[in-house]
C-alpha cells in the first residue's frame, strides 16, 4: 500500500475538502465498505473495493478523488433505491 498506508485515518477530512459532510462521509462510507469502515486497515479498505469490482489508484490525490465519486454514486444509488415509484 505504500503512501496510502494511513489511508483510514484521513479518509474524512479528504472528503471533507471536497465537499461532502459528515452524514454523507458516513452513510457512503458504510454503504461501499460496511459498519466497520473507520477501524479498517487500508489494505483491508483496498480489498473490499477491489472485491465490489473497483479498481482504485495507489497515489494522492487520484485516489481521494476516486473514492469521492464513490461516495457520491453510492449516495446517489442510496437516494434513487428509496424513491417511491
Amino acid at each position: 500500500m505504500g503512501p496510502l498506508h494511513d489511508v483510514t485515518k484521513h479518509i474524512e477530512s479528504w472528503l471533507t475538502e471536497r465537499g461532502l459532510n459528515e452524514d454523507e462521509i458516513g452513510r457512503g462510507m458504510k454503504l461501499l465498505l460496511g459498519e466497520d469502515w473507520k477501524r479498517i486497515s487500508a489494505s483491508e479498505l483496498m480489498n473490499r473495493l477491489r472485491a465490489e469490482g473497483f479498481t482504485m489508484s495507489d497515489k494522492m490525490p487520484a485516489f481521494a478523488d476516486e473514492l469521492e465519486g464513490l461516495v457520491r454514486g453510492a449516495l446517489k444509488l442510496e437516494d434513487f433505491r428509496r424513491r417511491p415509484i
